[in-house]
């Protein structure tokens, strides 16, 4: 059976291969075949790369690390099994932690939370701002997306959302403008109680933010919507004082992949009588061409008096392949219940 410094060594051997980079010894360059990189010492060696003058030394060999430093001082990181992550200049084996620092190239992290603060008995409803029964102020209770990219208008329901008002004059949106394109991102500012039109189209929106201007005593004075042209539809929502979306429900598009780590629901609901909620992860894996059918994921129970909280740790990251919309769902057997639900992931780059 391999030992972890012999998959140290593969990886170096199927990176130079791949890469047709070369290594250098006492000044010499040597072909890959030409290095014994099964001996026990490894240490020395230079890499270069045969299309430029980039050099790498290797200068630290441990059981799931590899690390190459060049010139400028930053440094290369290989982990058992993966191979090359990224450039980064302080060593550190949690690649978690890594992704959140914008260090390994092709990967981001996100924590995706929601809040529903009214769920009622016999009720399903979307773990989103707008979620809540709709006679108390929600929006609907499932969440529904864009049936096409479409411009979206940015309004307040707080004429002090505006420049030099007392709320938010400027919200940041974080949007797909398609289902084979990344995540974007576009600000507005200015009269918001007046409504401000996205110049971009976007078939899914991930999250808004409230820029705080100097000015401003709250948050978010108004609810601030995000409603979609010809459909109508409220695509994210932000509540009065809250700053930002808060909402169980994150998309992806086909160039990308998710995988995710973490899955967690509560119950904020305080005192009263037992209740029982159902929480499920759902994903609709053709939103291109049909964005309201979901598939079931996962799925927990949450029994509660006061609050209750739960939480599926996946050791082995559950994947999935974009185009994807995933999302949280719930289901009561009381009134009056509030939630918060959410998954932490990593985006992938196919």
């Amino acid at each position: 059976m391999p030992t972890e410094e012999d998959e140290i060594r593969n990886i170096v051997r199927d990176e130079l291969e791949r890469n047709r980079r070369y290594l250098r010894v006492d000044g010499d360059d040597k072909l890959e075949r030409d290095i014994d990189l099964n001996s026990k010492e490894v240490k020395g060696l230079r890499l270069e790369n045969s299309t430029s003058t980039e050099r790498k030394a290797l200068f630290d060999v441990r059981p799931g690390r590899l690390v190459y430093e060049r010139d400028t001082g930053d440094a290369l990181l290989y982990t058992i099994g993966s191979g090359i992550r990224g450039w980064r200049s302080i060593l550190s084996s949690d690649f978690l932690f890594e992704v959140a620092k914008g260090n390994i190239p092709g990967h981001t992290s996100d924590n995706k939370f929601g809040r529903n603060i009214e769920v009622d008995s016999g009720v399903t409803a979307d773990v989103w701002d707008g979620g809540h029964t709709v006679a108390s102020g929600g929006t609907s209770l499932i969440w529904l997306a864009p049936t096409a990219a479409r411009i979206h208008t940015i309004a307040s329901t707080s004429a002090n959302d505006d420049t030099g008002g007392t709320g938010a004059n400027s919200v940041k949106i974080n949007y797909l403008p398609d289902w084979d394109t990344g995540e974007a991102t576009e600000t507005v500012t200015g009269d918001l109680n007046a409504g401000i039109a996205m110049s971009n189209a976007a078939v899914m929106i991930n999250r808004m933010e409230v820029i705080i201007q100097s000015t401003s005593t709250t948050t978010n004075a108004g609810e601030i919507t995000a409603t979609a042209a010809t459909d109508s539809t409220v695509t994210a929502r932000i509540r009065i004082g809250q700053g930002q979306t808060q909402t169980a429900i994150y998309g992806i598009p086909s160039t990308q992949k998710l995988k995710i780590g973490r899955f967690y629901a509560n119950v904020n609901k305080a005192g009263g009588a037992a209740g029982l909620l159902d929480t499920t992860m759902l994903a609709n894996t053709a939103p291109d061409t049909n964005p309201t059918e979901f598939i079931t994921k996962h799925t927990f129970g949450l029994q509660t008096v006061g609050t209750s909280a739960f939480t599926i740790p996946y050791y082995v990251p559950k994947k999935i392949d974009g185009p994807a919309i995933v999302k949280v769902q719930v289901a009561s057997n009381t009134n009056d219940m509030d939630v918060s639900a959410g998954f932490d992931f990593v985006v992938v780059d196919n």
